[in-house]
Formats: structure tokens, sequence, C-alpha cells
């Protein structure tokens, strides 16, 4: 609420990664200006691309990752909507006889500590994988081998996982949040 407001005052051009972000920040800070900032799209590195098919069993075997499985990267926190994410997928798993698991990958971050009882709730610990945190060069690998890619987030600035996922050929699901419609387009 300090630093930002601060921060926009005093810089001569601000760098932002999505007209979302651009209008969010002209909305909370009144000292901001529309000709004051500009939005720089991120990108992916090269790696992030399909996976050859003489890869897949290397990487399946190497991430002990299942045959079929939905996938989902970034920091677990409260924003990325994981209960609703984990209630979903277990409804569309039993109704429709799904054989995926869901694989949660990311580092747990603040206020999710229920996640884990309302797993058990829905008896739902077979179907469901955290990995922790993936190291980068393993990720391409664990987008390539999934059958979708799903970023529910209430809010985000940019949504890179989406961005990396398209790039490496996964099907995404998006929520309605501004800056993922406008990183994934239709």
């Amino acid at each position: 609420k300090q630093l930002i407001p601060r921060s926009v005052r005093v810089a001569r051009r601000v760098i932002v990664p999505s007209l979302a972000t651009k209008e969010e920040l002209l909305r909370i800070v009144k000292q901001a200006t529309e000709d004051k900032i500009d939005i720089v799209p991120w990108g992916v590195d090269e790696s992030f691309k399909p996976l050859p098919p003489a890869e897949r069993d290397h990487w399946r075997r190497t991430l002990r990752l299942p045959e079929q499985y939905v996938l989902f990267v970034g920091n677990l926190e409260p924003k990325k909507n994981i209960p609703n994410l984990i209630r979903a997928f277990f409804a569309a798993k039993i109704h429709l006889k799904l054989p995926h698991k869901l694989i949660l990958a990311g580092q747990f971050g603040w206020g999710l500590s229920g996640l884990k009882k309302l797993i058990r709730e829905l008896n739902a610990q077979e179907y469901i994988c955290f990995t922790g945190y993936v190291p980068q060069p393993a990720l391409p690998a664990l987008y390539s081998l999934a059958d979708l890619f799903i970023m529910p987030s209430l809010v985000e600035g940019f949504g890179m996982p989406t961005l990396e996922a398209m790039a490496c050929g996964c099907p995404v699901i998006i929520s309605s949040d501004p800056a993922l419609q406008e990183v994934c387009g239709n």
C-alpha cells in the first residue's frame, strides 16, 4: 500500500507485463498516469516446447508421473483458487469416471493450511499429488506429458505457467481473470 504508490510517483517509467496489470495499477495508484506505464509482455525460454516422443518415457519415469494427469503449476496460495480446483477435479473424477490424477506442482505459500484436510474429507488422497518445487529444466516435460493444464486463479498479473504450458503444446483452461485471458487469448 505504501511502496508501490511511492515507487510509481518517483519513477520516470513503469513497466508491467499485461494490460490487466496496467489497468489495476491505474485503478489503485492515483498518482499513476497512463503515459508513464509501458506494457512489456513476458516470453518463455526456448526450452519450453513439446517433448520429443523419444524423451517421454525417460521423463515420466524420472518425475514419477502417472500416465494421465491434469496439471497446475504455481505457488499454492489463496489467490490461486486451489480448494475449488480440488473440488472441481474430484467432482469430474467421480462423475465422469476420469482416469486422471491432479498434480499440484509448486511450493506451499501461505493461507492454505486446510488443503490436506479438504483432500481427506473428499477421500481424494490417491488422486491428488503435490510435487513441491519443480526445477525449471523439468517443467517442459511436466507440461508436455500433461493432458491438461489448469489455472483457476482469482487474480494474476500475467500467468507465466499458462504461457509455458501452451508453448509445450499442452491444452489450457483458465479462469476469467483478465490477465490470464489476455495471455491466453481465446
